[in-house]
């Protein structure tokens, strides 16, 4: 399949209706057969669609399962393991409820 070619998939746009959604082979990327023809149909798709089915990313097909397996791990675990790893330098981590509070300059917190 060429990187611009369109399929219709079940998704629906806001009105309701099914909407073609551009399917991009990234092989030719990855093996540089064809990298310019794969970034102008990404960028042209990013532009006109806001959506992008990717194939032939290379990522093994059990990778999202084994995620969503452990991100449900660790969220349904008691709170004291979730708190455990903290919170990173680099904003990382589990916030309980009511952990993070956002505040407009000027204004007192509550």
């Amino acid at each position: 399949m060429m990187p611009n070619e369109r399929t219709l998939n079940p998704v629906s746009a806001a009105h309701g209706a099914p909407s073609l959604v551009p399917l991009i082979d990234i092989g030719p990327l990855r093996d540089g057969s064809a990298p310019q023809a794969v970034a102008d149909a990404l960028h042209r798709a990013s532009r006109e669609d806001g959506f992008i089915y990717v194939t032939n990313h290379g990522v093994d097909p059990a990778f999202p399962d084994q995620a969503r397996r452990r991100a449900l791990d660790f969220f349904r675990q008691p709170a004291t393991g979730k708190l455990a790893p903290g919170i990173s330098d680099r904003h990382r981590g589990f916030l309980k409820m009511g952990g993070a509070r956002m505040q407009a300059n000027g204004l007192k917190p509550t």
